[in-house]
């Protein structure tokens, strides 16, 4: 039997399969889950999808985000990667720092950042040529937050827009309009550490610097226009 990470993962996509929208395949996704605990007789049926969704979110906003650029008119030009398929000189140069352990003065070690995901510009020729934009995978915000503190702003330094991609509720309310989430710290850092803020919704979102995860696309363009 699959592990519950992937079993849920495996059963978003069978249900984006059937109502064709990534949000609504979501919720839906959340339903199943609970059903799956009930029918099993677990005393609290969310157990799995508390211990679970955080990791089934990640895997399967990448595996979206990949698609979405994969079947645009961006798919000569721009390529995303999941970090572990990123070449090697990459991951160890421009997404990465040096740093010195303390009392070293000669040898520095190599810290990577280990974004999610990165999407590259292409050249005439398919090879890479630069890194427009990096993306953070986290179902929750403060999860995430504290990991990408240093690194959204040395490689916004180098000119590469750094985003996140989440199902965070604040955020998600802050995006609708509800100004009381204005005050709020995770939006307040969220607004001050990302380029962009990608939410997993269906609905219309009207504030500054979020959008759908649909949205990348545009995005991509707009960026790559000002490469």
């Amino acid at each position: 039997m699959q592990p519950i990470t992937q079993q849920l993962v495996t059963r978003f996509w069978e249900l984006y399969g059937e109502v064709g929208n990534y949000a609504h395949a979501w919720e839906a996704l959340k339903q199943w889950s609970l059903e799956q605990g009930r029918a099993r007789g677990l005393q609290q049926p969310g157990q799995g999808w508390n211990s679970a969704s955080g990791g089934a979110f990640e895997e399967i906003s990448q595996r979206i985000v990949i698609e979405e650029v994969t079947k645009s008119d961006l798919s000569k030009v721009i390529q995303v990667r999941r970090w572990n398929n990123i070449p090697i000189e990459l991951r160890t140069g421009i997404l990465s720092d040096l740093v010195w352990p303390r009392g070293e003065i000669r040898e520095p070690e190599t810290a990577e950042s280990q974004v999610d995901l990165a999407a590259f510009a292409l050249d005439e020729t398919g090879e890479i040529k630069g890194v427009i934009s990096v993306y953070s995978c986290k179902s929750s915000a403060r999860e995430r937050y504290q990991q990408d503190l240093y690194w959204a702003e040395r490689l916004r330094g180098r000119g590469i827009k750094f985003c996140f991609i989440t199902a965070e509720p604040v955020l998600l309310r802050y995006g609708l309009g509800y100004h009381a989430t204005r005050t709020s710290k995770t939006v307040k850092l969220g607004r001050a550490l990302y380029d962009r803020i990608y939410l997993l919704t269906s609905e219309t979102l009207v504030a500054e610097s979020v959008s759908t995860i649909e949205g990348v696309v545009p995005d991509l363009k707009l960026w790559l226009a000002a490469y």
